[in-house]
């Protein structure tokens, strides 16, 4: 057995859970561009070198890569010309012919010596830009082949972190009935159903809708790493109710909150139960529970009737007469009582005459009106 070979075990390892690491997420299905020259390189270099960097992405099995030959023969069938295909929207374009996931497009450019490339890893489903890589080389242009080794291996390492990141995050499909509803997501606004937002942190979060001429919806969902929930809501459209009076000017509450004076018009949620109360001072209170199924009009007739009888809404107003009501009541009292008190005064003056007239014999003088 070799001396070095435990010596070399430990390198073994951490080749082996890199690839591990590396496999253990989902390849991403990709096709790579030719990268555009914008320096003295020919066309024939700038080939070689996308091809390197094509091999080197299969290499680090991050990746299912459109071989060449394959991505020329779809794009051939469907008249779509690779030449002059510069920009990230063409690029885009290609991918969706192409059926891939992500695109690999890219630029070199030259000053003097020195070559920068750029590389972009775009995503064609969104066209939005998942990872960008600038790398500069001096020297010669032999020194760019293994720079397109460098860039593949950074390329999969900022994909696997970005896998890695996505797992932890969920996804929210959001549907209404009707549909363009305006959503709110924790106070923002994301657009109108439906709508999928990706990329939603675990946790909770506030739902809103709100469209014109239907009732406003807001309710707190929960979420979880790795979930796609798919939210839907049918929306209870408004009902125009007319609320009038006779006399007008009567305070309207609808279930226990004052909403303004006669003759009004409000808009309620259709099939909703409400409970309406129309006072007026100096008229008997008018109330009843409805089912509001359509646009209607309420009235209510209101009788007249005592000050006193009056129960006003606000609690100011009640405090008042609850202390005259009192009040009143102890003045009944102190009447009644003086009433009794005389009452029992007479009754035993009576008494005493009619023993004086047993013992005269004689009947007494009325008497004296005062």
């Amino acid at each position: 057995m070799p001396s070095n070979f435990f010596s070399r075990i430990p390198i073994c390892g951490i080749l082996l859970l890199f690839v591990i690491q590396v496999s253990s997420f989902a390849q991403t299905n990709i096709a790579v561009i030719d990268l555009a020259s914008r320096g003295s390189l020919q066309p024939s270099e700038v080939r070689t070198l996308t091809d390197r960097l094509r091999s080197s992405l299969v290499q680090t099995e991050a990746f299912t890569v459109l071989d060449r030959s394959q991505m020329e023969t779809i794009l051939e069938e469907q008249g779509f010309q690779l030449s002059g295909c510069t920009s990230t929207e063409c690029a885009v374009e290609a991918g969706k012919i192409l059926g891939v996931q992500d695109i690999v497009t890219g630029s070199i450019g030259r000053v003097g010596k020195l070559f920068t490339v750029d590389i972009l890893l775009v995503d064609v489903e969104t066209s939005q830009i998942k990872s960008s890589l600038t790398r500069d080389h001096y020297g010669q242009t032999e020194g760019l082949v293994n720079l397109m080794g460098i860039l593949a291996q950074e390329l999969a390492q900022s994909v696997s972190a970005l896998t890695s990141q996505t797992s932890k995050m969920a996804r929210l499909s959001i549907s209404s009935e009707p549909v363009n509803a305006v959503v709110f997501l924790n106070g923002q606004q994301r657009g109108k159903t439906p709508i999928t937002l990706d990329q939603i942190s675990a946790g909770t979060h506030r739902i809103a809708l709100e469209k014109e001429g239907f009732q406003s919806f807001t309710e707190t969902i929960s979420v979880h790493s790795g979930q796609t929930l798919s939210y839907h809501r049918d929306l209870n459209p408004l009902i125009v109710v007319t609320i009038q009076s006779d006399p007008a000017e009567a305070e309207v509450e609808i279930d226990e909150k004052f909403i303004g004076h006669t003759p009004l018009k409000t808009n309620i949620a259709k099939n909703s139960k409400i409970n309406i109360v129309i006072q007026k001072k100096g008229f008997n209170v008018w109330q009843d529970t409805l089912r509001i199924t359509n646009n209607q009009t309420i009235q209510a007739e209101l009788k007249s009737l005592a000050s006193d009888d009056y129960t006003p809404s606000d609690q100011a107003g009640k405090a008042l007469l609850e202390k005259k009501s009192s009040s009143g009541k102890r003045w009944w009292l102190i009447s009644g009582g003086a009433l009794i008190s005389g009452a029992a005064v007479y009754i035993l003056w009576l008494s005493q005459q009619d023993n004086n007239n047993d013992e005269t014999g004689s009947f007494p003088d009325p008497p004296v009106r005062p």
